[in-house]
């Protein structure tokens, strides 16, 4: 997975602020999401398949979700 291919999942997956929530959802450091998405680190296989399991999910992509009343 290039990191480009990596950010574009990551913010798909996790929003805007994907640097910081991303981490928790894949058992990963905010260091190590940084690290993947700068190209510092390769993405490991088994977090490339997390983070394509978790996009095929509906209730796991990111939404923004309206505040009810």
């Amino acid at each position: 997975m290039t990191p480009a291919v990596f950010r574009s999942l990551a913010a798909q997956l996790a929003g805007p602020r994907w640097k910081t929530k991303l981490g928790p959802m894949i058992g990963k450091c905010r260091t190590q999401v940084w690290e993947y998405a700068s190209g510092e680190r390769k993405v490991p296989e088994t977090v490339e398949k997390l983070m394509k399991l978790l996009s095929q999910s509906p209730d796991s992509t990111h939404q923004q979700r309206k505040e009810e009343p």
